[in-house]
């Protein structure tokens, strides 16, 4: 049979229910509890959790569970009163029972107040209403948010620069909400969303702490360029911008050694790539218009680094990260410290590209970029020529 905290755990179960059905204007009371009616074979045990299921059920307590009773008479004992249905009555006596009172009038009044001032959120409280219940209290606040960027889009400035009444780290900690309230259609005008933008606080044209890309100019007159005191430094992405690059030819490396030890060469620049080049290059406008020459590790992972940086920048070349390496330096090939899953051969490799890939991915190789001999670097990009 039944016992009163297995109706509590029910109760809240279905509290995720009454919430929707409030919502729907749809009644869900009176709710009869699917429960077991059947007794334990010990006739004692049997009456005392009868009786246990009577003192905490709305009968005596005047909120909760009801208990429609029906008269047995058990062979081995008198006549007695057994549960034959269980139901709440109303939604207050489920409330009550398991303490959401005071959450559901909150809730109540949070979804007031936003079907009032952004009903476009409609069909987002009836698919959130959980997630709503925990941040009824900061409504107010999310709604001044949201009317501020109706007024302000495209705002520019920092969200602790935001004038409105709430803390310096209001929208940071809410972020979350904030985006699905403000992916809304209609919450915000489509051109107030950077749509290809997964950052908060770029997709909705806020100012945010900006990449540095490290760079090492390889020619003084490129350093001019730059207006930069040193050959190496890392600036904001908005000022590599604003330089004008034009025949420029553009190195990307992954590990900073190189970066510094890079030789010399006209009309040209070194980017470090930090591991992941196509993910925090992307926003560089030169990668679009210049030659690019990306070097990575030569394995399985710097090979599928390198089709990710051509589905963003498109014919970029490769160094030292083919089949005729591998060849050339067999002393310098080795196990990595990890092991790994066999991996899917990347889309955009060229054919001597495909053939090292295969040849580091069965039997796990590699060859690092750092373990390149400088003489060899030196040859290579004597054979690249002068910058087309």
């Amino acid at each position: 049979m039944i016992t009163p905290d297995e109706i509590t755990a029910k109760a809240l179960r279905l509290y995720p229910k009454v919430i929707q059905a409030w919502l729907d204007d749809r009644e869900l009371f009176p709710h009869v509890l699917r429960s077991s009616k059947t007794l334990g074979d010990d006739i004692v045990e049997s009456i005392s959790a009868v009786q246990e299921l009577r003192n905490r059920s709305k009968e005596r307590l005047g909120y909760g569970y009801s208990v429609e009773w029906v008269r047995r008479k058990p062979r081995s004992s008198g006549s007695n009163e057994f549960p034959n249905r269980i139901l709440f009555e109303t939604r207050d006596d489920l409330l009550r029972l398991v303490a959401k009172q005071d959450e559901f009038c909150a809730l109540q009044s949070s979804v007031a107040k936003i079907r009032r001032h952004v009903p476009e959120l409609e069909a987002w409280l009836r698919s959130h209403t959980m997630q709503l219940a925990g941040v009824a209290g900061a409504v107010d606040n999310l709604i001044s948010v949201v009317q501020w960027f109706r007024k302000n889009p495209r705002p520019n400035r920092f969200a602790r620069e935001i004038p409105l009444a709430v803390h310096g780290k209001f929208i940071e900690q809410r972020q979350r909400i904030l985006q699905q309230w403000f992916d809304v259609e209609g919450v915000l005008s489509p051109d107030a969303i950077r749509a290809d933008e997964s950052n908060f606080f770029r997709r909705y044209w806020l100012r945010d702490w900006e990449p540095l890309i490290t760079l090492r100019c390889l020619d003084e007159a490129t350093q001019a360029r730059f207006g930069l005191p040193c050959s190496e430094a890392s600036i904001p992405i908005d000022h590599f911008n604003s330089v004008p690059l034009d025949g420029v030819r553009i190195f990307v490396v992954e590990n900073l050694t190189n970066l510094r030890t890079f030789p010399q060469a006209s009309n040209s620049i070194v980017i470090f790539g930090m591991g992941n080049a196509a993910v925090h290059l992307r926003t560089l406008d030169c990668l679009q218009s210049n030659e690019v020459v990306y070097w990575g590790d030569l394995d399985v992972f710097g090979l599928r680094i390198l089709s990710q940086f051509r589905q963003l920048v498109g014919e970029a070349r490769s160094l030292f990260m083919d089949s005729h390496t591998m060849r050339e330096f067999p002393d310098l090939v080795h196990s990595p410290k990890k092991d790994y899953k066999i991996q899917k051969l990347p889309a955009l490799l060229l054919p001597d590209e495909e053939e090292a890939f295969h040849a580091c991915n069965e039997p796990k190789l590699q060859l690092e970029q750092e373990w390149i001999p400088h003489h060899a670097v030196l040859a290579a990009l004597a054979s690249l020529g002068d910058v087309p």
